[in-house]
């Protein structure tokens, strides 16, 4: 009972005070002329800037610092017309990147005997057995790791991850 009795006492205090704050602001704003003049002096700025450009020249007449000595003015005396070439940069279009999605590489056996490595891939679905140096549709095994093997294609190099179901 005693915190209802508070309650309605501070909230319209609070309103109040909020109330008076509000309505001096906004009267202090409504009367005040040099609000308005600065504002339309301000505007009066910015429109009545005018842009000027900044003209400057360059003299190359100074003694060079690393030799000690004034530049030698180098004259070209020709009766032929001066023809300036351009070298135009032509670049090639890049090749679109190929994409080696078709090669899966499940797995690796090793034969201990033989000290050699069996590459387990599928190409397009179609599990096959590779060697080192095996070439299949175009596809080049280099090397055969356990967890990647590297495949080149089309002269392009890629190491293709291990498949693995998580």
């Amino acid at each position: 009972m005693k915190n209802k009795k508070l309650l309605y006492v501070l909230v319209p205090a609070f309103l109040s005070i909020w109330i008076i704050v509000f309505y001096q602001l906004f009267n202090k704003i409504s009367r005040d002329p040099t609000l308005v003049n600065e504002h339309s002096q301000l505007e009066n700025l910015l429109t009545d800037q005018t842009i000027v450009e900044d003209t400057f020249g360059i003299e190359v007449n100074y003694r060079d610092p690393f030799l000690g000595k004034m530049p030698r003015l180098n004259t070209i005396k020709s009766n032929s017309p001066i023809v300036k070439v351009i070298a135009k940069n032509i670049k090639k279009p890049p090749s679109p990147p190929i994409d080696f999605s078709f090669i899966v590489y499940k797995g690796m056996v090793e034969n201990q005997n033989a000290n050699s490595k069996v590459g387990i891939i599928s190409i397009h679905r179609k599990e096959m057995l590779v060697l080192v140096g095996d070439s299949l549709q175009g596809v080049n095994f280099l090397k055969i790791f356990n967890d990647s093997i590297l495949i080149a294609y089309q002269d392009v190099t890629q190491i293709i991850k291990k498949y693995s179901i998580n």
